[in-house]
């Protein structure tokens, strides 16, 4: 693990050897500008939102060209990802029948692998994963106007406005906390919003340089903020952690293992001293409402008795056993795929997850710029998957968080191209990326 730390503090490279970019970058980015759209269309019992439309059109061609090679080689993630949609249709057959299970079945597929494999296939190089995020930081940042006005007013303005000419949701009903109302602008719900902007922080604090990275890391922190939503401020808290412990230990060679013990250490210590399991009692420190709490921990052992009731293909769309003054929601993304899918599919995706995770943490970056990349991205994906332990993504946040997942892949086939002196053998230019990953120094000619 200790090659997540970043690489040696020597000058990077160059743009030149860096700053290429797919043609098909624009891809992502029109598909996050969909994700962001709040239009509400349908066709039958199909719902359509303007993601949806852009997912069915492209979620074949994108796994025939990933599967062809031509986007870097298939990776076992790509391969395990692939099972867990496929499980996920033949669960929904088993419990409802082949005509619903391939309709919601498709739909959870496109959403999930479809997302993935658009980053996969047009997020290739470090100028693309660069542009795609600097978008998202600016849309983030546009965002926070309309999320102070809500905040104040509790009017919706964005949302509103479009209503007078098209069709849109109707979001989650005006909640308070802290004497301001949860702002949405363009999402369904507060949390949605939350998350959206907290997803990228990592990476934006890392694709900055020098005196910016603060600047740019208050943007998605202050938007966050106005969610008023555990969940992502949870998710905010875990990547700021991270990072203050990126900086404090960065001379600590086995830092990142040393973390790894204190929170194991946490773990067991929680464990033997409290009459609550673990999972219990994270989950009542990790919201800002009591009773939110409350209702999260009978949520956790409700869900987890339906688990055993039904472990291969779980409940389906059915409504799951609860308390009968508990809601239908279920506020834990990790255990709802393994209520609603069963275990299988739960395994497949925790799989699919560590098959990029362990690679990546075990690569030797090239320079400090992919270096800076990698670690910016695992601790965006850490405060996710973190998150997820207390809030449900579901519909254009979970292709958000698919697209995220899928914008890493790049970095285990980047070779960046050989400068021109470089390539001309009386002027080796060795770059030494082994264990310490410090930059070779340029030899001098005889």
């Amino acid at each position: 693990m200790s090659v997540i730390a970043q690489p040696g503090t020597a000058k990077r490279s160059g743009r030149t050897r860096t700053a290429r970019k797919s043609k098909g970058v624009a891809v992502a980015l029109f598909f996050i500008v969909t994700l962001l759209i709040p239009i509400e269309w349908s066709i039958g019992p199909l719902h359509l939102p303007p993601y949806r439309m852009v997912l069915l059109v492209l979620t074949l061609p994108c796994i025939a060209l990933l599967f062809s090679g031509t986007k870097g080689r298939v990776r076992t993630v790509d391969v395990l990802l692939l099972l867990h949609g496929l499980w996920v249709c033949l669960a929904l057959m088993a419990v409802h029948g082949v005509s619903k299970g391939v309709e919601a079945g498709g739909i959870y597929f496109v959403q999930a692998y479809g997302s993935y494999a658009i980053a996969r296939c047009f997020i290739r190089t470090p100028e693309d994963f660069r542009r795609v995020f600097r978008f998202l930081l600016i849309v983030v940042a546009m965002t926070i106007p309309f999320a102070l006005y809500e905040s104040v007013t509790g009017k919706h303005l964005i949302l509103d406005t479009l209503r007078q000419f098209v069709p849109v949701f109707t979001p989650a009903l005006k909640d308070q906390r802290m004497g301001l109302y949860r702002a949405v602008v363009v999402f369904e719900h507060q949390i949605l919003y939350g998350v959206f902007c907290a997803s990228i922080l990592g990476i934006v604090f890392f694709i900055a340089r020098g005196g910016k990275r603060l600047t740019r890391a208050a943007i998605p922190i202050a938007a966050t903020f106005f969610s008023l939503s555990s969940g992502p401020i949870v998710a905010v808290f875990c990547q700021v952690a991270i990072i203050a412990w990126h900086y404090l230990t960065r001379r600590i060679a086995m830092r990142w293992w040393l973390l790894s013990g204190v929170v194991a250490f946490m773990y067991i210590a929680v464990d033997i001293l409290s009459n609550r399991t673990p999972v219990q009692v994270f989950i009542s420190y990790l919201t800002l409402n009591p009773r939110s709490a409350w209702n999260r921990i009978h949520i956790w052992n409700f869900g987890t008795e339906e688990i055993a009731r039904h472990p291969i293909f779980g409940i389906g769309q059915n409504e799951w056993i609860n308390a009968p003054w508990m809601s239908q929601s279920m506020d834990n993304f990790w255990l709802f795929v393994a209520v609603r899918y069963g275990l299988p599919g739960f395994i497949l995706l925790v799989l699919a997850f560590a098959a990029l995770f362990i690679p990546l943490m075990r690569l030797k970056p090239v320079d400090r710029l992919i270096g800076d990349y990698r670690l910016g991205w695992i601790i965006s994906m850490i405060g996710l998957i973190i998150a997820g332990g207390t809030v449900h993504y579901w519909k254009n946040i979970f292709c958000l968080m698919m697209l995220i997942f899928g914008s890493a892949v790049w970095m285990l086939d980047y070779r960046p191209e050989r400068r021109p002196e470089e390539k001309n053998p009386a002027t080796p230019h060795a770059v030494d990326t082994g264990g310490s990953m410090t930059p070779g120094r340029r030899r001098r000619r005889p």
